[in-house]
């Protein structure tokens, strides 16, 4: 009863608990694996392969662009999707081993492969199949909302707990994941106080005869890490498609992605969510480049001393986990925040708000 009453529920009339909780774990293990693709495979592929830096940027902006096409397509799909499940569910259910798959393959490939240009073609095939496939999954899943109940109440209170267990999924990862590959990494660092020919202190940096033994146990690593993760992932979509019901779509004809399209341009306030959207992601830097500091700017800073016993990429959790705070009381304040000064209000001061202490820890 404790649980109908926080999301004002009826006992055996409409969404029930156990959806929302089931719902809710369906997001904590999409972000077990949206957190391992967004914010470490970047670094897989700068560190583990060896791929320059350049290409790695223009791979991710073009996967970006393509993402920015290929979400409403895939709107669009679901939209036209009829199965006795409904148009959402059924994604949870036959999406989560080809996500598995590409996940894991996502971290394979070697450095000392002789033909670096099929090595690049390799990895951006496999992302770009990657991200195709999150799509048909993470469009539905967010969709399934609004067809699981009509009441805005129950939905916002839903959404706020499903948007704590995607934060808990992704916070999971960023602890775990910069201490493993901080473990990797030391024994390839020359150790606190080392000195070179001309005295210069070179502690906490990398043995540069190690370089290919330091690159084979990063991507080692993170291949065992891959597999854990969608092995644990894997059952918590199935959980949300099983436990979910929905209950309310618009069976009628639906409009064609050109004429939905057209409508954007007609809209607004719509395009300006849409433009803020596309402008606010630069902040997704922070997310990207925290591993690249902790490895190699924070050692040089030390020395090779260690800060709270990390060192390193270990330091990194530091610098990601000081955003979770900040998201899990985000998620709970919003529907309160919402209430008292309006959506409009409170997304234009929390991004403001937001930008400024991201310049102060820029500086």
């Amino acid at each position: 009863m404790n649980l109908h009453k926080l999301l004002g529920t009826t006992p055996g009339e409409g969404m029930q608990p156990k959806e929302v909780i089931s719902y809710s774990i369906a997001g904590l293990g999409q972000n077990l694996i949206c957190g391992l693709i967004g914010s470490y495979l970047m670094f897989f592929y700068t560190d583990g392969l060896l791929l320059s830096a350049s290409f790695v940027a223009f791979l991710m902006l073009g996967a970006r662009i393509f993402d920015a096409c290929n979400d409403p397509i895939m709107g669009s799909i679901v939209d036209k999707t009829r199965t006795k499940w409904g148009k959402c569910r059924p994604y949870l259910l036959i999406m989560p081993i080809p996500i598995a798959i590409f996940t894991v393959l996502c971290f394979t490939g070697s450095a000392s492969w002789d033909n670096k240009l099929g090595l690049k073609i390799y990895v951006a095939a496999i992302y770009v199949i990657w991200s195709v496939l999150y799509t048909i999954v993470d469009v539905p899943y967010w969709g399934l909302a609004t067809g699981m109940t009509k009441d805005t109440n129950q939905r916002g209170i839903m959404l706020t707990i499903a948007r704590l267990f995607c934060t808990l999924g992704a916070g999971v990862i960023s602890l775990i994941v910069p201490i493993i590959i901080d473990k990797v990494q030391s024994p390839h660092r020359f150790p606190e106080g080392t000195l070179d020919a001309n005295g210069n202190n070179i502690g906490g940096q990398f043995i540069p005869e190690n370089t290919m033994d330091r690159v084979g146990d990063i991507s080692n690593a993170f291949l065992i890490l891959a597999i854990v993760i969608v092995v644990i992932a894997i059952p918590t979509f199935i959980l949300g498609f099983k436990n979910s019901k929905e209950r309310y779509y618009d069976d009628s004809e639906s409009k064609s992605l050109g004429h939905n399209l057209s409508l954007l341009f007609k809209n607004k306030p719509l395009l300006l969510i849409v433009l803020s959207g596309i402008l606010g992601g630069a902040k997704i830097v922070f997310t990207y480049t925290g591993i690249f500091f902790a490895s190699y700017n924070i050692p040089y800073v030390l020395q090779g001393r260690k800060f709270l016993g990390m060192e390193g990429a270990g330091l990194n959790t530091l610098i990601t986990m000081s955003i979770v705070p900040g998201g899990l009381a985000a998620s709970l304040l919003v529907p309160y925040l919402s209430k008292k000064f309006g959506k409009r209000d409170v997304y234009i001061w929390s991004h403001i708000i937001g930008g400024v202490v991201l310049l102060a820890v820029y500086f």
